[in-house]
């Protein structure tokens, strides 16, 4: 077991506990102001159908989603933490349409998903591809399970991003080590891997695992846009922030509610989210895209795979 499974299999995402279905829905509802734009890039369930798999699923934010509001027929949930599948299990039993079978719940070996070839029509994966250690492994994962015309829907943290250009350069400071400082500040100090990715390393890597990818755009943490309106102009002249984020900030456009756009048009938020489709080419291994691509511990992850 590497150290990211470990630390998985140990930790979860916030959990708070539910006593009704209302509650569980609210959370829901919260989660889109606590993340301004995630409902515009990432929508909610609707267009999920046929067999769902939400892999990486945690304590089951998204599986109450897509039981709610798709049209899904069945809905696997996938984990590598017990822990996190037992509180999934213990919040859908608050929702009736979960039962009678409609959502399974299975814990994940690694990258192996335990699931046939071609079984299901979408995946689901929010916030997990940034923190296993053999990304492309998943992804090969995926296209053996997807089933011919299915897609997956992605979210990866941004590169370009008020977070990693703005918020933990200059609100947390980073120190010598950017990158470090980032992998701490997501998911809790101890997590092992924390990547931010820009558009191009996650299309060569998908497209690695024999996917077509599409950029939808990225959502913001609310914390990123308080950061933006308090600290954006000081920010931009500090010698605190490296060069290449001053330049960066420098690059960027506000629209009419503040939302910071990059160069390229797209805005600067935390969540990145691509859309994956199957195309017909042979897979490869892809580990020399992911030691060429900026992957922060792509070099000793490499090592330990190869032991």
């Amino acid at each position: 077991m590497n150290k990211a499974e470990s630390y998985w299999r140990r930790h979860t995402v916030r959990a708070p506990h539910f006593w009704t279905r209302r509650g569980s829905l609210a959370y829901l509802d919260w989660r889109y102001l606590r993340y301004p734009l995630m409902r515009e890039v990432m929508p909610p369930y609707g267009s999920a159908s046929g067999v769902v798999l939400d892999y990486g699923c945690g304590p089951g934010n998204d599986l109450v989603g897509l039981a709610e509001y798709s049209t899904a027929s069945e809905i696997i949930g996938v984990d590598v933490s017990l822990r996190a599948l037992r509180l999934a299990r213990r919040r859908l039993r608050l929702h009736p349409v979960a039962g009678g079978g409609r959502v399974r719940l299975m814990q994940g070996d690694g990258a192996r998903i335990p699931l046939r070839d071609a079984s299901v029509d979408h995946i689901w994966c929010e916030g997990v591809l940034h923190h296993v250690s053999n990304p492309i492994a998943v992804l090969h994962e995926f296209r053996r399970v997807l089933a011919p015309g299915g897609s997956v829907k992605l979210m990866v943290y941004n590169r370009n991003s008020v977070w990693r250009n703005l918020y933990v350069p200059y609100v947390l400071g980073c120190g010598d080590d950017l990158d470090e400082a980032c992998r701490k500040s997501t998911d809790g100090k101890g997590c092992p891997i924390a990547r931010f990715c820009s558009i191009r390393d996650v299309s060569e890597m998908v497209g690695v695992a024999g996917f077509d990818c599409d950029f939808m755009g990225s959502y913001f943490a609310d914390v990123e846009l308080r950061a933006c309106r308090r600290h954006l102009f000081a920010a931009m002249r500090s010698p605190r922030i490296p060069p290449k984020c001053r330049r960066f900030l420098g690059e960027w456009t506000l629209d009419v509610r503040g939302y910071p756009m990059d160069a390229a048009g797209f805005y600067a938020g935390i969540g990145g989210v691509y859309v994956a489709t199957a195309e017909d080419c042979a897979w490869a291994d892809g580990r020399e895209i992911v030691d060429r691509l900026y992957w922060p511990n792509a070099q000793a992850e490499t090592s330990e795979r190869s032991e």
